[in-house]
């Protein structure tokens, strides 16, 4: 069972640095564990509960602290400021007319 875990924490990395939506990476935790698991006991029932288990409170109790963290970390560039505010236009704008830098 070692080597089934084996690809399968190789193939959940595989899918999160394709994703990167930190959905996977907790499971990737968790088959390490039932991979570690895997080498006390043969039990592959109990090895999947663990997986299962622990991938599911990963997620649900780490993913927004580490999204939430993600958010605020990130570089605020100028079209940030863009969008959202409201525009005016000071003139007339005509068809077929040069708009000229001021």
């Amino acid at each position: 069972m070692f080597y089934i875990w084996l690809a399968i924490v190789i193939l959940l990395t595989i899918v999160e640095f394709l994703t990167t939506n930190l959905t996977t990476i907790w499971f990737v935790l968790s088959a390490i564990l039932a991979l570690l698991l895997s080498l006390i006991s043969n039990n592959f029932l109990l090895q999947f509960i663990v997986f299962m288990v622990f991938g599911i409170i990963l997620l649900i109790t780490t993913r927004p602290i580490i999204l939430n963290f993600l958010i605020e970390n990130q570089d605020k560039t100028k079209i940030d400021k863009i969008f959202g505010f409201p525009k005016f236009i000071k003139e007339e704008i005509r068809k077929k007319e040069v708009m000229r830098k001021k």
